[in-house]
């Protein structure tokens, strides 16, 4: 784009006896500037970045003790850079503008001054490539007609344009989907909403929860227990195993045909949280409370937003159970499909990348009694604090001191800390890394788009002299911007989503299903068409005050 804005001049230099390399000269001394001021200030932006990155991240590396040799250290991360690092960076840099030079100073060395000065090699097009299909005069009328032609006369100004676009639309898109990728693969964001959880005897778990609720600090108590049914077994291990027909493939959906079901978790919780999942799932609480044992299985592999579900409706009816019933937990009918909802805090009991039964506990402990002895069946009482040390000290005082029986308590804050921590530098890297890539995506549309409308000033000039109203000038360019973004999108949604089932065929044993987001492609279409339309915009703005005779007089540009 560059070349082409300046073509007019190069051939004045040619015409007043500039030497080829005198011009390749040129070119490549634009780089050295260019590369004089931006790599200097690109380090000097990239050290500020991280300093601020360590100053929020730092101090949670340090907290969470990530850092061997710095436990217990406190303050922040200094930045430390190795100079074979920068070197390298300064190398890479350099040679990035090298190459994009290289080739345009050829070019200009080539350049004919009569050629030149006339600007009639900037674009070569023939009259049979500029036939517009009817269909566009019908629908667009004459307007239409000129925005197609323009886009046919642009060459390679116009390809510019389209490449550009189509390589932001790929960079963001590949890039976005190998972010989400990582996240899913995640197997440290445990999302669990307790800081603590404390056990005792079931005949003592209503004492404990009151107990509990008058503690300073504490937001809420909730029943946290969960059990584990086994499909699979290591070869030295003695374990008993759950019933496999349940584990059956054919209950699977497509995507997730691939899954090893090696078990199932149990997630016993209070009637009034299994009432609320009901609710929100638009099923009836009478049929889970009757003579069976009866729960509903969470849906939803990922826990995002986007379902990934894992079953057919085949596996509804499907009981949960061991051959031998005394001495196992007591079987379990799945009655019913719920989704996932991240506003309730209870489907975060289990992590992500499981399957999960959800049961009332009224329910499960008195199917329990009939196949356990009671002395052995406890309940799990998940803590919500801030205060989890305090907490945590004065729950564990209390089972010791007021006659509990099979109890414990364990403070999880500092080990779900580690895995936020730990995710939280993935997502930094990730997301920042994204930000950063769409900034340039945008600068390049940008910088691309005002370039070449400014190269067309003349072209413009002429179509008002010619009696084109400034209403037809404005559709006339809005069709430009609608057929630019058409063709990109033609070319970079197709390509991104080649790249991204590409990257998750590397991913393939932790995704199992390639599901790429329609929503964020939706943003991708109406984002291309906003910048597209607010560049235009803006460049249209900067000449509408042209005198169309200057303009058609005007030797450069």
């Amino acid at each position: 784009m560059s070349l082409t804005e300046r073509m007019r001049y190069l051939g004045m230099l040619a015409s007043v006896g500039a030497t080829s390399k005198q011009k390749r000269f040129s070119i490549y001394y634009e780089g050295i500037v260019l590369g004089g001021i931006g790599i200097p200030l690109g380090l000097l932006l990239g050290y500020i970045g991280t300093k601020m990155t360590l100053a929020v991240l730092g101090k949670k590396i340090l907290e969470a003790d990530l850092l061997a040799g710095a436990e217990g250290m406190s303050g922040g991360i200094p930045v430390v850079c190795n100079h074979y690092v920068i070197a390298a960076i300064v190398f890479f840099a350099a040679l990035t503008i090298f190459v994009s030079s290289f080739i345009p100073a050829i070019k200009a060395s080539k350049v004919m001054p009569i050629e030149a000065l006339r600007q009639n090699n900037v674009v070569k097009v023939k009259a049979r490539s500029l036939r517009v299909n009817p269909l566009i005069g019908k629908i667009f009328g004459y307007e239409g007609e000129l925005a197609y032609k323009n886009l046919k006369r642009n060459g390679v100004k116009g390809k510019v344009i389209t490449a550009t676009l189509a390589v932001s639309v790929i960079l963001f898109l590949t890039t976005n989907f190998f972010c989400n990728s990582l996240a899913r693969a995640n197997k440290f964001e445990i999302d669990i909403p307790y800081q603590i959880v404390a056990s005792c005897s079931l005949s003592e778990s209503d004492r404990l929860r009151s107990d509990i609720s008058k503690i300073e600090g504490v937001d809420n108590v909730y029943s946290a227990s969960m059990i584990q049914f086994w499909f699979n077994k290591a070869p030295d291990s003695t374990t008993e195993l759950a019933n496999t027909d349940i584990a059956d493939p054919k209950f699977l959906l497509p995507g997730f045909a691939d899954i090893s079901l090696a078990g199932m978790a149990v997630c016993i919780v209070d009637d009034k949280d299994f009432d609320r999942i009901l609710e929100d799932n638009g099923l009836d609480k009478s049929a889970y409370y009757g003579d069976t044992l009866r729960g509903v299985l969470l849906n939803d592999f990922f826990h995002e937003r986007k379902s990934s579900e894992v079953f057919n409706d085949g596996i509804i009816g499907q009981i949960l159970h061991y051959d031998n019933a005394m001495g196992n937990p007591p079987a379990i009918e799945i009655s019913g499909l719920v989704k996932y909802d991240e506003n309730n805090r209870i489907l975060n009991l289990a992590p992500k990348n499981g399957i999960e039964v959800f049961v009332p506990a009224s329910m499960y402990y008195d199917k329990a009694k009939e196949v356990l002895p009671e002395d052995k069946l406890t309940v799990d009482l998940g803590v919500e604090t801030s205060k989890h040390k305090e907490v945590h000290d004065k729950i564990y005082s209390i089972l010791e001191n007021y006659g509990y029986h099979n109890y414990y308590c364990a403070d999880i804050a500092d080990s779900l800390q580690i895995f936020d921590t730990v995710t939280l530098i993935l997502k930094t890297a990730m997301y920042g890394f994204t930000i950063l890539l769409t900034l340039i995506a945008i600068a390049n549309i940008v910088n691309t788009i005002s370039t070449g409308m400014l190269l067309r000033r003349k072209e413009f000039a002429m179509y008002k002299s010619v009696g084109l109203e400034n209403s037809g000038f404005k559709k006339m360019i809005r069709l430009e911007t609608l057929l630019y973004g058409i063709r990109a999108l033609i070319l970079g949604i197709p390509i991104s989503l080649l790249l991204s089932y590409l990257m998750y065929s590397t991913f393939n044993s932790n995704l199992f299903i390639f599901n790429p987001d329609p929503v964020m492609y939706g943003a991708v279409t109406a984002s291309v068409f906003g910048i597209l339309g607010i560049s235009m915009a803006l460049s249209v703005n900067k000449i509408k005050n042209d005198n169309i005779i200057e303009v058609l007089k005007e030797d450069a540009v």
